[in-house]
């Protein structure tokens, strides 16, 4: 039997507790080795938790599931105005002459809206993206946090796309010249790619993302 969802009260408690830690609720499911999408499910109220499961979110937090479950009437636990983008994964990495590209959709994410004002970008027609391999180093790091504006598709020189081929989904940025536009990496050892009717671009790269450690 599917569990019902949870009290709204718990799923705000949730929320302002990840917002006060500057934690995404992804870091804390893989944290706690469940699915990339399950606390966000939880926190829209699409999923329940149980009471042992709820523990565990109380001790990976660091707060007591007393906190989580109790309304709080003096607002220190208010939780921002949200809004969703949808998330996906992609995976750029070059081994010898064979590339290999992937992308996974890993879920609906809930993003602070003032946030999306400040980029100037529609959730509703955005993606953001988890990057994986060194073909955009310095520029991209291996790991680093995309927003991705599909509103822009019309290549623009000098700027960062993501583009589908054949083999999956891949940043570069775009060059023209006589011959026509180019896809280069930003790291040399990556062979330049010439754009052709095989791609598709998805949307022009916003925001670059890392976490310090």
């Amino acid at each position: 039997m599917p569990q019902s969802s949870i009290d709204p009260i718990v799923a705000t408690n949730i929320k302002a507790v990840l917002h006060q830690q500057q934690r995404s609720a992804y870091a804390v499911a893989t944290a706690m080795e469940r699915a990339p999408n399950w606390l966000y499910r939880v926190i829209n109220q699409d999923a329940g938790i149980l009471l042992p499961t709820l523990r565990l979110l109380a001790d990976e937090l660091g707060v007591s599931v007393a906190e989580l479950v109790d309304p709080h009437p003096n607002g220190e636990y208010a939780a921002p105005e949200m809004d969703r983008i949808h998330g996906m994964k992609v995976v750029a990495a070059q081994t010898g002459k064979d590339s290999q590209y992937d992308d996974i959709e890993v879920g609906v994410w809930p993003v602070r809206l003032s946030w999306l004002k400040q980029l100037g970008v529609n959730p509703a027609h955005s993606r953001l993206l988890s990057a994986a391999g060194r073909s955009m180093e310095p520029t991209i790091p291996d790991g680093a946090d995309l927003v991705i504006d599909c509103d822009r598709r019309r290549l623009r020189e000098d700027r960062i796309y993501v583009v589908e081929s054949a083999l999956g989904l891949v940043a570069r940025r775009a060059c023209k010249n006589l011959q026509g536009w180019w896809l280069l990496a930003d790291n040399p050892r990556f062979t330049p790619q010439m754009l052709d009717d095989s791609y598709e671009v998805i949307g022009e790269v916003h925001y670059i993302g890392i976490t310090l450690t």
